[in-house]
Protein backbone atom coordinates (compact mmCIF):
# COMPACT_ATOMS: atom_id res chain seq x y z
CA UNK A 1 0.00 0.00 0.00
CA UNK A 2 3.21 2.15 0.25
CA UNK A 3 3.35 2.23 -3.24
CA UNK A 4 0.14 3.52 -4.09
CA UNK A 5 0.87 6.85 -3.71
CA UNK A 6 4.24 6.63 -5.38
CA UNK A 7 2.82 5.26 -8.39
CA UNK A 8 0.34 7.80 -8.78
CA UNK A 9 2.59 10.72 -8.77
CA UNK A 10 4.85 9.03 -11.21
CA UNK A 11 1.65 8.50 -13.47
CA UNK A 12 1.14 11.81 -13.23
CA UNK A 13 4.47 12.62 -14.43
CA UNK A 14 4.45 10.33 -17.08
CA UNK A 15 1.28 11.66 -18.60
CA UNK A 16 3.04 14.90 -18.22
CA UNK A 17 5.63 14.14 -20.47
CA UNK A 18 3.52 12.18 -22.90
CA UNK A 19 1.10 15.10 -23.58
CA UNK A 20 3.51 17.43 -23.71
CA UNK A 21 6.19 15.60 -26.26
CA UNK A 22 8.70 17.54 -24.33
CA UNK A 23 12.20 15.28 -26.08
CA UNK A 24 12.65 17.90 -28.77
CA UNK A 25 16.34 17.65 -30.11
CA UNK A 26 17.41 21.28 -29.51
CA UNK A 27 20.00 22.22 -26.58
CA UNK A 28 18.82 23.88 -23.71
CA UNK A 29 20.90 26.50 -21.63
CA UNK A 30 24.00 24.85 -20.40
CA UNK A 31 23.51 21.09 -21.91
CA UNK A 32 25.12 21.69 -25.25
CA UNK A 33 28.55 22.06 -23.14
CA UNK A 34 27.96 18.62 -21.79
CA UNK A 35 26.43 17.21 -24.85
CA UNK A 36 29.28 17.50 -26.45
CA UNK A 37 31.23 15.15 -24.68
CA UNK A 38 28.42 12.65 -25.58
CA UNK A 39 29.00 13.41 -28.82
CA UNK A 40 32.55 13.12 -28.89
CA UNK A 41 32.25 10.03 -26.95
CA UNK A 42 30.36 8.41 -29.68
CA UNK A 43 32.26 9.49 -32.61
CA UNK A 44 35.86 9.47 -30.93
CA UNK A 45 35.62 6.55 -28.32
CA UNK A 46 37.21 9.67 -26.17
CA UNK A 47 35.63 10.23 -22.56
CA UNK A 48 36.68 14.37 -22.50
CA UNK A 49 35.29 17.58 -21.67
CA UNK A 50 34.53 20.41 -23.40
CA UNK A 51 36.92 23.70 -21.85
CA UNK A 52 33.71 25.45 -21.20
CA UNK A 53 31.86 22.73 -18.59
CA UNK A 54 32.81 23.65 -14.60
CA UNK A 55 31.92 20.01 -13.98
CA UNK A 56 33.12 16.47 -14.73
CA UNK A 57 30.08 14.99 -16.07
CA UNK A 58 31.71 11.91 -16.41
CA UNK A 59 29.13 10.06 -15.21
CA UNK A 60 26.47 11.91 -16.87
CA UNK A 61 28.37 11.44 -20.16
CA UNK A 62 28.19 7.90 -20.10
CA UNK A 63 24.49 8.17 -19.27
CA UNK A 64 23.83 9.87 -21.71
CA UNK A 65 25.92 8.02 -24.35
CA UNK A 66 24.07 4.95 -23.66
CA UNK A 67 20.71 6.52 -24.08
CA UNK A 68 22.44 7.48 -27.72
CA UNK A 69 24.11 3.97 -28.83
CA UNK A 70 20.19 3.06 -30.11
CA UNK A 71 19.68 5.65 -32.99
CA UNK A 72 22.79 7.63 -32.50
CA UNK A 73 23.37 11.19 -31.40
CA UNK A 74 20.39 13.60 -30.50
CA UNK A 75 19.24 15.97 -28.10
CA UNK A 76 16.24 13.75 -27.47
CA UNK A 77 17.42 11.04 -26.16
CA UNK A 78 19.83 13.13 -24.25
CA UNK A 79 16.72 14.30 -22.81
CA UNK A 80 14.70 10.97 -22.35
CA UNK A 81 17.67 10.14 -20.50
CA UNK A 82 17.52 12.73 -17.78
CA UNK A 83 13.69 12.30 -17.60
CA UNK A 84 14.38 8.89 -16.76
CA UNK A 85 16.66 10.21 -13.71
CA UNK A 86 14.29 12.38 -12.77
CA UNK A 87 12.26 9.05 -12.10
CA UNK A 88 14.44 7.72 -10.03
CA UNK A 89 14.56 10.67 -8.25
CA UNK A 90 11.21 10.79 -7.28
CA UNK A 91 11.29 7.07 -6.36
CA UNK A 92 14.32 7.82 -3.94
CA UNK A 93 12.81 11.08 -1.93
CA UNK A 94 9.92 8.27 -1.62
CA UNK A 95 12.23 6.06 -0.34
CA UNK A 96 14.16 8.40 1.95
CA UNK A 97 11.00 9.26 3.31
CA UNK A 98 9.37 5.75 4.45
CA UNK A 99 13.03 5.17 5.34
CA UNK A 100 13.18 7.55 7.85
CA UNK A 101 9.43 7.53 9.14
CA UNK A 102 7.61 9.27 7.45
CA UNK A 103 3.89 8.20 6.67
CA UNK A 104 2.41 6.37 3.37
CA UNK A 105 0.62 9.65 2.69
CA UNK A 106 3.74 12.45 3.75
CA UNK A 107 6.11 10.00 1.67
CA UNK A 108 4.06 10.65 -1.25
CA UNK A 109 3.45 14.68 -0.46
CA UNK A 110 7.44 14.32 -0.59
CA UNK A 111 7.58 12.63 -4.00
CA UNK A 112 4.66 15.25 -5.10
CA UNK A 113 6.40 18.43 -3.70
CA UNK A 114 9.31 17.35 -5.90
CA UNK A 115 7.43 16.44 -9.10
CA UNK A 116 5.64 19.54 -9.09
CA UNK A 117 8.11 22.09 -8.28
CA UNK A 118 8.59 24.24 -11.81
CA UNK A 119 12.17 24.34 -12.04
CA UNK A 120 12.45 20.25 -11.28
CA UNK A 121 10.31 19.95 -14.04
CA UNK A 122 11.86 22.10 -16.40
CA UNK A 123 15.01 20.63 -16.17
CA UNK A 124 13.80 16.95 -16.32
CA UNK A 125 13.68 17.78 -19.78
CA UNK A 126 16.85 18.80 -20.68
CA UNK A 127 20.49 17.60 -20.31
CA UNK A 128 21.51 19.73 -17.78
CA UNK A 129 23.37 18.50 -14.80
CA UNK A 130 20.77 19.81 -11.67
CA UNK A 131 18.61 16.65 -12.17
CA UNK A 132 21.11 13.93 -12.63
CA UNK A 133 22.96 15.24 -9.51
CA UNK A 134 19.60 15.80 -7.90
CA UNK A 135 18.73 11.56 -8.45
CA UNK A 136 22.46 10.19 -7.32
CA UNK A 137 22.61 13.12 -3.94
CA UNK A 138 18.85 11.27 -3.01
CA UNK A 139 20.06 7.40 -3.51
CA UNK A 140 23.54 8.34 -2.01
CA UNK A 141 21.14 9.83 1.41
CA UNK A 142 19.09 6.73 1.48
CA UNK A 143 22.13 4.33 1.86
CA UNK A 144 23.96 6.59 4.23
CA UNK A 145 20.77 7.18 6.58
CA UNK A 146 20.49 3.24 5.75
CA UNK A 147 24.16 3.38 7.04
CA UNK A 148 23.61 5.18 9.97
CA UNK A 149 20.15 3.36 11.10
CA UNK A 150 21.51 -0.26 10.96
CA UNK A 151 25.01 -0.16 11.51
CA UNK A 152 26.13 -1.16 8.22
CA UNK A 153 29.49 -0.70 6.68
CA UNK A 154 28.35 -1.98 3.70
CA UNK A 155 25.39 0.37 3.07
CA UNK A 156 28.21 3.16 3.73
CA UNK A 157 30.59 1.79 1.13
CA UNK A 158 27.22 1.61 -1.28
CA UNK A 159 26.32 5.77 -0.25
CA UNK A 160 29.92 6.41 -0.63
CA UNK A 161 30.12 4.74 -4.30
CA UNK A 162 27.37 6.65 -5.22
CA UNK A 163 28.73 10.55 -4.17
CA UNK A 164 31.58 9.39 -6.01
CA UNK A 165 29.33 8.92 -9.15
CA UNK A 166 27.86 12.55 -8.30
CA UNK A 167 30.92 14.14 -8.12
CA UNK A 168 31.41 12.95 -11.79
CA UNK A 169 28.43 15.33 -12.61
CA UNK A 170 29.05 17.95 -10.27
CA UNK A 171 31.67 18.63 -7.44
CA UNK A 172 28.53 19.12 -4.74
CA UNK A 173 27.51 15.46 -5.02
CA UNK A 174 30.25 15.31 -2.29
CA UNK A 175 28.61 17.01 0.23
CA UNK A 176 26.93 14.22 1.74
CA UNK A 177 29.53 12.15 1.76
CA UNK A 178 31.59 14.93 4.02
CA UNK A 179 28.03 15.35 5.82
CA UNK A 180 28.01 11.25 6.56
CA UNK A 181 32.05 11.61 7.72
CA UNK A 182 31.27 14.41 10.26
CA UNK A 183 27.97 12.83 11.75
CA UNK A 184 30.13 9.44 11.99
CA UNK A 185 33.18 11.22 13.39
CA UNK A 186 31.31 13.75 15.65
CA UNK A 187 27.48 12.73 16.45
CA UNK A 188 28.35 8.90 16.84
CA UNK A 189 31.71 8.42 18.04
CA UNK A 190 31.82 4.30 19.10
CA UNK A 191 30.53 2.98 16.09
CA UNK A 192 31.94 5.83 13.03
CA UNK A 193 35.51 6.14 14.75
CA UNK A 194 35.64 2.44 15.40
CA UNK A 195 38.07 0.70 12.43
CA UNK A 196 38.15 4.29 10.67
CA UNK A 197 34.38 3.76 10.13
CA UNK A 198 34.66 7.94 9.42
CA UNK A 199 37.07 7.63 6.66
CA UNK A 200 35.24 5.40 4.41
CA UNK A 201 33.07 8.32 3.35
CA UNK A 202 36.22 10.19 2.56
CA UNK A 203 37.68 8.24 0.33
CA UNK A 204 35.03 9.87 -1.87
CA UNK A 205 37.47 13.18 -1.82
CA UNK A 206 40.34 11.14 -3.20
CA UNK A 207 38.06 9.68 -5.49
CA UNK A 208 37.17 12.39 -6.96
CA UNK A 209 40.64 14.20 -6.83
CA UNK A 210 41.85 11.27 -8.87
CA UNK A 211 39.44 12.13 -11.26
CA UNK A 212 40.30 15.87 -11.64
CA UNK A 213 43.43 14.80 -11.85
CA UNK A 214 42.46 12.63 -15.13
CA UNK A 215 41.02 15.38 -16.77
CA UNK A 216 44.10 17.07 -16.47
CA UNK A 217 44.84 16.21 -20.43
CA UNK A 218 41.21 15.09 -21.27
CA UNK A 219 39.77 18.80 -21.38
CA UNK A 220 39.31 19.64 -25.31
CA UNK A 221 40.48 23.59 -26.00
CA UNK A 222 38.30 25.56 -28.54
CA UNK A 223 39.46 29.28 -26.99
CA UNK A 224 41.10 31.18 -24.29
CA UNK A 225 38.36 31.57 -21.55
CA UNK A 226 40.54 33.37 -19.31
CA UNK A 227 38.38 36.63 -19.43
CA UNK A 228 35.14 34.83 -19.63
CA UNK A 229 33.10 34.88 -16.64
CA UNK A 230 31.67 31.89 -15.38
CA UNK A 231 34.42 29.68 -17.14
CA UNK A 232 36.56 26.95 -14.95
CA UNK A 233 39.21 29.33 -14.95
CA UNK A 234 38.28 32.95 -13.43
CA UNK A 235 36.27 30.47 -11.20
CA UNK A 236 38.90 29.16 -9.73
CA UNK A 237 41.13 32.26 -9.93
CA UNK A 238 38.05 34.19 -7.66
CA UNK A 239 37.88 30.95 -5.65
CA UNK A 240 41.60 31.03 -4.82
CA UNK A 241 41.76 35.00 -4.27
CA UNK A 242 38.43 35.84 -3.05
CA UNK A 243 36.73 32.66 -0.87
CA UNK A 244 37.82 32.89 1.87
CA UNK A 245 37.80 36.81 2.05
CA UNK A 246 34.10 37.08 0.92
CA UNK A 247 33.02 34.03 3.05
CA UNK A 248 31.87 36.58 5.74
CA UNK A 249 29.50 38.58 3.78
CA UNK A 250 28.47 35.42 1.63
CA UNK A 251 27.68 33.12 3.97
CA UNK A 252 24.18 34.90 5.63
CA UNK A 253 23.18 35.22 2.41
CA UNK A 254 24.11 31.49 1.61
CA UNK A 255 21.86 30.97 4.54
CA UNK A 256 19.11 32.83 3.11
CA UNK A 257 19.47 31.83 -0.14
CA UNK A 258 18.85 28.62 1.47
CA UNK A 259 16.02 30.02 3.63
CA UNK A 260 14.02 31.49 1.08
CA UNK A 261 14.45 28.63 -1.75
CA UNK A 262 13.19 25.81 -0.01
CA UNK A 263 10.63 27.91 1.73
CA UNK A 264 9.24 28.04 -2.32
CA UNK A 265 10.40 24.98 -3.21
CA UNK A 266 8.88 22.91 0.29
CA UNK A 267 5.90 25.91 0.13
CA UNK A 268 3.05 22.67 -0.25
CA UNK A 269 4.67 20.97 2.37
CA UNK A 270 4.73 24.05 4.47
CA UNK A 271 0.91 24.31 4.20
CA UNK A 272 0.52 20.33 4.73
CA UNK A 273 2.13 20.32 8.87
CA UNK A 274 0.50 23.52 9.45
CA UNK A 275 1.05 27.13 11.42
CA UNK A 276 3.16 25.68 14.55
CA UNK A 277 1.66 25.64 17.91
CA UNK A 278 3.38 25.55 21.41
CA UNK A 279 7.17 24.73 21.49
CA UNK A 280 6.82 24.51 17.79
CA UNK A 281 5.59 28.11 17.18
CA UNK A 282 8.85 29.21 19.39
CA UNK A 283 10.42 27.47 16.96
CA UNK A 284 9.72 29.51 14.13
CA UNK A 285 9.52 32.67 15.61
CA UNK A 286 13.33 32.07 16.74
CA UNK A 287 14.04 31.16 13.00
CA UNK A 288 12.47 34.14 11.60
CA UNK A 289 14.51 36.44 13.94
CA UNK A 290 17.28 34.80 13.47
CA UNK A 291 16.41 35.20 9.12
CA UNK A 292 15.86 38.77 10.04
CA UNK A 293 19.70 39.05 11.34
CA UNK A 294 21.08 37.14 8.63
CA UNK A 295 19.70 39.44 6.21
CA UNK A 296 20.88 42.69 7.90
CA UNK A 297 24.60 40.99 8.73
CA UNK A 298 24.57 40.15 5.23
CA UNK A 299 23.83 43.27 3.66
CA UNK A 300 25.92 45.22 6.15
CA UNK A 301 28.87 42.94 5.17
CA UNK A 302 28.47 43.70 1.35
CA UNK A 303 26.59 40.46 0.28
CA UNK A 304 24.14 40.35 -2.77
CA UNK A 305 20.89 39.68 -1.84
CA UNK A 306 19.04 37.04 -3.91
CA UNK A 307 15.21 37.10 -3.70
CA UNK A 308 12.63 35.11 -5.77
CA UNK A 309 11.91 35.18 -9.36
CA UNK A 310 15.34 37.18 -9.97
CA UNK A 311 16.17 37.95 -13.74
CA UNK A 312 18.79 35.13 -13.23
CA UNK A 313 16.20 32.79 -12.22
CA UNK A 314 14.92 29.11 -14.01
CA UNK A 315 11.63 30.97 -13.61
CA UNK A 316 11.57 34.68 -14.43
CA UNK A 317 8.20 36.88 -14.54
CA UNK A 318 7.95 36.21 -18.46
CA UNK A 319 9.19 32.35 -18.81
CA UNK A 320 10.02 28.98 -17.08
CA UNK A 321 13.51 28.20 -17.93
CA UNK A 322 15.51 30.56 -20.18
CA UNK A 323 14.72 30.01 -24.17
CA UNK A 324 14.07 33.96 -24.80
CA UNK A 325 16.02 35.18 -22.24
CA UNK A 326 19.26 34.21 -23.70
CA UNK A 327 18.39 35.59 -27.36
CA UNK A 328 19.42 39.29 -28.90
CA UNK A 329 16.94 42.23 -28.10
CA UNK A 330 15.99 40.40 -24.77
CA UNK A 331 15.46 42.78 -21.54
CA UNK A 332 14.49 41.64 -18.34
CA UNK A 333 10.43 42.75 -17.56
CA UNK A 334 10.20 45.04 -14.49
CA UNK A 335 8.23 43.45 -11.16
CA UNK A 336 7.19 45.90 -8.55
CA UNK A 337 9.69 45.46 -5.74
CA UNK A 338 6.87 45.62 -3.36
CA UNK A 339 5.46 42.22 -5.41
CA UNK A 340 9.12 41.07 -4.75
CA UNK A 341 9.45 41.82 -1.28
CA UNK A 342 5.79 40.17 -0.65
CA UNK A 343 6.82 36.62 -2.30
CA UNK A 344 10.15 36.42 -0.44
CA UNK A 345 8.27 37.22 2.63
CA UNK A 346 5.95 34.35 1.74
CA UNK A 347 8.67 32.61 1.04
CA UNK A 348 10.31 33.04 4.68
CA UNK A 349 7.09 32.41 6.73
CA UNK A 350 7.12 28.71 4.60
CA UNK A 351 10.60 28.29 5.73
CA UNK A 352 10.36 29.19 9.40
CA UNK A 353 7.43 26.63 8.97
CA UNK A 354 9.53 23.91 8.02
CA UNK A 355 12.16 24.75 10.41
CA UNK A 356 9.80 24.27 12.82
CA UNK A 357 8.36 21.04 12.15
CA UNK A 358 12.36 19.82 11.30
CA UNK A 359 12.93 20.32 14.92
CA UNK A 360 10.57 18.55 16.63
CA UNK A 361 11.62 16.22 19.59
CA UNK A 362 10.53 12.62 17.55
CA UNK A 363 12.80 14.28 14.37
CA UNK A 364 15.96 15.20 16.69
CA UNK A 365 16.03 12.21 18.47
CA UNK A 366 15.53 9.60 15.19
CA UNK A 367 16.94 11.55 12.15
CA UNK A 368 20.12 10.67 10.55
CA UNK A 369 22.37 13.85 11.32
CA UNK A 370 23.75 13.29 7.69
CA UNK A 371 20.99 15.25 6.47
CA UNK A 372 21.85 18.16 8.79
CA UNK A 373 25.78 17.89 7.91
CA UNK A 374 24.42 18.12 4.44
CA UNK A 375 22.21 21.11 4.80
CA UNK A 376 25.09 22.68 6.33
CA UNK A 377 27.68 21.37 3.69
CA UNK A 378 25.65 23.00 0.63
CA UNK A 379 25.11 26.17 2.89
CA UNK A 380 28.99 26.53 3.04
CA UNK A 381 29.45 25.55 -0.41
CA UNK A 382 26.65 28.12 -2.06
CA UNK A 383 28.93 30.77 -0.20
CA UNK A 384 32.69 29.48 -1.84
CA UNK A 385 31.36 28.90 -4.85
CA UNK A 386 28.31 31.67 -5.23
CA UNK A 387 26.07 29.51 -6.27
CA UNK A 388 23.08 31.54 -5.74
CA UNK A 389 21.07 30.42 -9.47
CA UNK A 390 17.47 29.36 -8.28
CA UNK A 391 18.22 25.79 -9.83
CA UNK A 392 20.93 25.53 -7.20
CA UNK A 393 18.09 24.77 -4.43
CA UNK A 394 17.53 21.03 -5.64
CA UNK A 395 20.24 19.87 -4.08
CA UNK A 396 18.47 21.31 -0.60
CA UNK A 397 15.43 20.09 -1.55
CA UNK A 398 15.47 15.73 -0.39
CA UNK A 399 17.32 16.49 3.13
CA UNK A 400 15.07 19.71 3.70
CA UNK A 401 11.86 17.48 3.26
CA UNK A 402 13.37 14.65 4.84
CA UNK A 403 13.74 16.56 8.01
CA UNK A 404 10.08 18.16 7.62
CA UNK A 405 8.30 15.21 7.16
CA UNK A 406 9.56 12.33 8.63
CA UNK A 407 9.05 10.56 11.92
CA UNK A 408 5.16 10.59 11.59
CA UNK A 409 4.77 14.08 10.55
CA UNK A 410 1.10 14.86 10.45
CA UNK A 411 0.08 16.38 7.16
CA UNK A 412 -2.86 17.83 5.34
CA UNK A 413 -3.30 16.80 1.48
CA UNK A 414 -6.31 19.18 1.05
CA UNK A 415 -4.05 22.01 1.89
CA UNK A 416 -1.36 20.81 0.46
CA UNK A 417 -3.36 20.12 -2.42
CA UNK A 418 -3.96 23.91 -3.25
CA UNK A 419 -0.18 24.48 -4.14
CA UNK A 420 0.59 21.52 -5.56
CA UNK A 421 -1.85 22.14 -8.03
CA UNK A 422 -0.59 25.73 -8.77
CA UNK A 423 3.31 24.32 -9.07
CA UNK A 424 2.01 21.33 -12.12
CA UNK A 425 -0.19 24.24 -13.61
CA UNK A 426 2.44 26.25 -13.74
CA UNK A 427 5.11 23.80 -14.26
CA UNK A 428 3.04 22.05 -17.23
CA UNK A 429 2.40 25.68 -18.48
CA UNK A 430 6.02 26.90 -18.68
CA UNK A 431 7.09 23.79 -20.29
CA UNK A 432 4.83 23.95 -23.11
CA UNK A 433 5.56 27.92 -23.92
CA UNK A 434 9.27 27.33 -23.51
CA UNK A 435 8.83 24.36 -26.10
CA UNK A 436 7.21 26.24 -28.51
CA UNK A 437 9.42 29.00 -28.20
CA UNK A 438 12.37 26.21 -28.75
CA UNK A 439 10.79 25.53 -32.02
CA UNK A 440 10.71 29.26 -33.16
CA UNK A 441 13.94 29.56 -32.79
CA UNK A 442 15.22 26.89 -34.29
CA UNK A 443 12.30 27.03 -37.08
CA UNK A 444 14.64 30.56 -37.70
CA UNK A 445 17.64 29.27 -37.45
CA UNK A 446 16.94 26.00 -40.17
CA UNK A 447 15.39 28.50 -42.64
CA UNK A 448 18.28 30.55 -42.49
CA UNK A 449 20.98 27.43 -43.08
CA UNK A 450 18.15 26.76 -45.91
CA UNK A 451 18.50 30.33 -47.62
CA UNK A 452 22.06 29.84 -47.91
CA UNK A 453 23.88 31.73 -44.73
CA UNK A 454 26.51 30.18 -42.80
CA UNK A 455 26.17 29.26 -39.17
CA UNK A 456 29.38 31.62 -38.25
CA UNK A 457 27.19 34.46 -39.79
CA UNK A 458 24.31 33.65 -37.42
CA UNK A 459 24.13 34.63 -34.11
CA UNK A 460 20.91 33.12 -32.19
CA UNK A 461 22.04 33.46 -28.48
CA UNK A 462 23.30 31.50 -25.93
CA UNK A 463 22.64 28.18 -26.82
CA UNK A 464 22.26 28.18 -30.67
CA UNK A 465 25.45 29.93 -30.93
CA UNK A 466 27.08 27.61 -28.32
CA UNK A 467 26.11 24.00 -29.97
CA UNK A 468 26.70 24.98 -33.58
CA UNK A 469 30.06 27.48 -33.09
CA UNK A 470 31.82 27.04 -29.70
CA UNK A 471 30.61 23.28 -30.18
CA UNK A 472 31.86 23.04 -33.18
CA UNK A 473 34.44 25.73 -34.18
CA UNK A 474 34.32 24.98 -37.50
CA UNK A 475 31.53 26.81 -38.00
CA UNK A 476 32.15 29.41 -35.57
CA UNK A 477 32.80 33.08 -36.18
CA UNK A 478 36.34 34.33 -35.60
CA UNK A 479 38.05 37.00 -34.84
CA UNK A 480 40.83 39.10 -36.40
CA UNK A 481 43.56 37.02 -34.81
CA UNK A 482 42.08 34.20 -35.67
CA UNK A 483 40.44 32.86 -32.76
CA UNK A 484 36.66 31.63 -31.88
CA UNK A 485 34.75 34.61 -31.01
CA UNK A 486 31.14 33.61 -30.54
CA UNK A 487 28.12 36.05 -29.28
CA UNK A 488 26.92 35.09 -25.47
CA UNK A 489 29.59 32.26 -25.01
CA UNK A 490 33.10 34.09 -25.44
CA UNK A 491 32.97 36.96 -27.39
CA UNK A 492 30.75 39.70 -28.36
CA UNK A 493 31.15 39.74 -32.55
CA UNK A 494 28.67 41.35 -34.56
CA UNK A 495 26.98 39.46 -37.04
CA UNK A 496 25.14 39.86 -40.20
CA UNK A 497 21.97 37.77 -39.35
CA UNK A 498 20.35 37.76 -35.98
CA UNK A 499 17.70 35.65 -34.28
CA UNK A 500 16.11 38.16 -31.90
CA UNK A 501 13.13 38.74 -29.36
CA UNK A 502 13.31 42.27 -30.48
CA UNK A 503 14.23 44.80 -33.01
CA UNK A 504 17.52 46.32 -32.45
CA UNK A 505 19.26 49.26 -33.85
CA UNK A 506 20.64 49.00 -37.44
CA UNK A 507 18.82 46.06 -38.29
CA UNK A 508 15.33 45.29 -40.30
CA UNK A 509 13.16 42.50 -39.99
CA UNK A 510 13.20 39.94 -42.79
CA UNK A 511 10.82 37.54 -41.08
CA UNK A 512 8.47 36.88 -38.12
CA UNK A 513 8.16 33.77 -36.12
CA UNK A 514 5.19 33.37 -33.49
CA UNK A 515 4.74 30.75 -30.53
CA UNK A 516 1.97 30.26 -28.84
CA UNK A 517 1.79 31.28 -25.21
CA UNK A 518 -1.11 29.99 -22.53
CA UNK A 519 -3.11 32.73 -21.16
CA UNK A 520 -0.60 35.71 -23.01
CA UNK A 521 -0.60 37.21 -26.23
CA UNK A 522 1.86 35.15 -28.25
CA UNK A 523 5.06 35.69 -28.33
CA UNK A 524 7.60 36.20 -31.80
CA UNK A 525 10.90 35.60 -32.85
CA UNK A 526 12.28 37.91 -35.16
CA UNK A 527 15.01 37.32 -38.13
CA UNK A 528 17.09 40.55 -37.93
CA UNK A 529 19.21 41.54 -40.96
CA UNK A 530 22.07 44.23 -40.29
CA UNK A 531 22.24 46.91 -42.51
CA UNK A 532 25.59 45.76 -43.73
CA UNK A 533 24.63 42.67 -44.63
CA UNK A 534 21.84 43.81 -46.94
CA UNK A 535 23.40 42.28 -49.74
CA UNK A 536 23.76 38.57 -48.42
CA UNK A 537 20.95 35.48 -49.05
Amino acid sequence: MRAVGLAGVLAGYAIAAAWLQPFQPAPFVDDWVYAWSVENLLSTGRLEVLDFSSNLVYAQTLWGALFCLPFGFSFAALRVSTWVLSLVALVGVHRLLTDNGASPGAATLGAATLATYPPFAMLSFSFMTDVPLLALEVWTLVYLQRAWQRSSTIKLWIGTALAVIASAIRTVGLVPALAASAALLFDRPQWGRARGRFLIPLSAVAAAAALAWYQQDRIHEVANLTYTTNTPEPRLVALREYGLMLLPAWLPLSIEFMAVGTGLALAPVALAVGWPTGRQRRHALAAGAAGVGLVIAGHFTGGLHNPVFSSEGSWVSDELGAVVTLLPGWTPLVTDPIVIVALTLACWASFCTIAASSVRAEVTAGSSPVHWWTLGGLVLMTALLWLTTDRYILPFVPPALTLALGHGARVSWARASVLLAAFALVGVIGVRDRLAAEEAVWTAVNDLRLRGVPVADIDAGYAVNGWLQYAHPNQAPVDSNGSVDVPFVNGDAELPWMVAVATLPGTEIVREYPFARTWREPGSILVLRRAAASSAP
